[in-house]
């Protein structure tokens, strides 16, 4: 489900935060949290994909510029509590938090110089937001890389690299339609 990001700390929004060791004006943020059961093909049983992401309003432009972004599978330890982390590594971002009907509460833990230990981020459930374009490619990781058999021979092969770009131009659109599905399939999916 996606959540809106309501509160940094407690202080409505815009709010300054440290990013990276960096301090930026926050403007609008979000929370989109990938149930379980469609993203467990990619992570452990159980678990689910996060992705937080942050906007600022830099520059000339009145949309909201993109800041960071934390990508983590996440699961419930228990009923209502969330651990965002990666069990068998200690690089990304990691959080604990709980979710209370409309509302979750995360609290940074620190890790991958993400969000300084303690930062604490409330988000309010908004599954009925339109997917906006900074959030319409959440899951398109590019059509897929395709090399042939014998790569040194065929390599600058004319008609090799036709037939390969040919192989992923008759898939795309249906990848497409299926990254697009998964996006929408999460935003609005209860937790």
């Amino acid at each position: 489900m996606f959540y809106r990001l309501s509160h940094i700390d407690d202080r409505p929004l815009p709010h300054e935060l440290l990013i990276d060791g960096r301090p930026c004006i926050v403007v609008r943020g979000g929370l989109l949290l990938e149930p379980p059961s469609e993203a467990s093909s990619h992570f452990g049983e159980g678990e689910g994909q996060s992705i937080i992401k942050f906007f600022d309003r830099s520059g000339t432009s009145d949309e909201p510029s993109f800041l960071a972004r934390s990508s983590e599978p996440y699961r419930s330890t228990t009923p209502g509590q969330l651990d965002i982390s990666r069990l068998d590594s200690d690089k990304g971002a990691r959080f604990t938090g709980f979710v209370d009907g409309d509302k979750v509460q995360l609290r940074a833990e620190g890790g991958a110089r993400f969000l300084a230990s303690g930062v604490r981020l409330t988000f309010v459930a908004a599954p009925n937001e339109p997917i906006t374009n900074d959030w319409s490619l959440t899951f398109d990781f590019g059509p897929p890389q395709v090399t042939s058999v014998d790569p040194v021979s065929h390599k600058d092969n004319p008609m090799v690299q036709d037939a390969t770009r040919e192989f992923i131009a008759s898939g795309e659109t249906e990848r497409q339609r299926a990254v697009r599905r998964r996006l929408e399939n999460a935003w609005r999916a209860p937790v």
